[in-house]
């Protein structure tokens, strides 16, 4: 689907589909799943036992059938929003629930390391962080992304780009038979080296498995003293963080790697650039 002239959209809309079935008219809203507003429009439409709209959808819809769309409606109002339309869409995509709630601190809460939405109203210049997860027969992938609200300060700036150095000089140093602290000091020395140390408030990775809730799956995390070696198959969360209350500031990208014989390979796709809305 693609808009109309007239039809803006900001993140967070819906789109209400008619169709008609036997001369019944059915009408169903869904959450617009979209990357980004200038291009084609997508939702996520979960198959219910019974549901006329979406049986169809998911097994009689083909190319050339015709939908009537309505204009997009609906905006994000608080950070309850955007974390009832990640469950949403990581569940209709076939995603478990992941052994995590998402995280999601914005504003004034952007200095927290972990924060789980709330009905705070979010504005224009707020910056934040959010990370979630996804299950697929008990194995998990996490992601963990910057966003600001509008232009992002200087600091803001500073400290994402020390953030993703840290990241970036942790993959570097993850190879088969190292110990787990290696990588960590290789991530904390770039944080160190900015004068942040302090703010070093969370594990610089851990491992990523089978499992069940409420774990990820490995005991193994990246920490100073760290009593596992890494090895060839192993799969990791790389997260070195910096989160600094007094200045209601923070930074975080997470991302997944596996670990080949001859490093780290990165799982995640999406791009690790700060996420900049309007």
């Amino acid at each position: 689907m693609s808009l109309v002239p007239g039809m803006g959209i900001v993140r967070g809309m819906g789109l209400t589909l008619r169709r008609f079935f036997d001369d019944v008219e059915v009408r169903r809203s869904y959450s617009i799943c979209s990357a980004a507003p200038d291009g084609p429009l997508r939702v996520a439409i979960r198959r219910v036992a019974g549901g006329t709209f979406s049986t169809w959808a998911n097994e009689s819809i083909a190319v050339g059938d015709r939908i009537e769309v309505m204009a997009p409606a609906g905006h994000f109002t608080h950070e309850l929003d955007p974390d009832a339309s990640c469950r949403y869409t990581l569940l209709a995509a076939g995603s478990g629930i992941a052994a995590s709630p998402v995280n999601l601190v914005s504003g004034e809460r952007s200095g927290f390391s972990h924060g789980a939405p709330t009905q705070r109203v979010m504005q224009a210049g707020d910056c934040g962080n959010i990370e979630f997860g996804a299950t697929w027969q008990r194995y998990t992938a996490t992601i963990g992304r910057q966003f600001c609200l509008g232009p992002p300060t200087a600091r803001m700036l500073e400290l994402y780009a020390i953030v993703r150095r840290a990241q970036d000089a942790c993959i570097a140093a993850i190879r088969p038979g190292v110990n787990a602290s290696v990588p960590h000091e290789a991530a904390r020395a770039v944080i160190v080296e900015a004068g942040l140390e302090p703010y070093r408030v969370h594990t610089t990775g851990y491992g990523l498995a089978p499992g069940f809730p409420p774990s990820w799956g490995e005991p193994i995390h990246m920490l100073n003293d760290s009593p596992y070696t890494i090895e060839a198959g192993m799969v990791l969360s790389v997260e070195p963080p910096v989160f600094i209350p007094e200045e209601r500031l923070g930074a975080r990208l997470i991302d997944n790697v596996l670990v080949t014989k001859r490093g780290a390979e990165l799982l995640t796709r999406a791009s690790r650039d700060l996420i900049v809305i309007g």
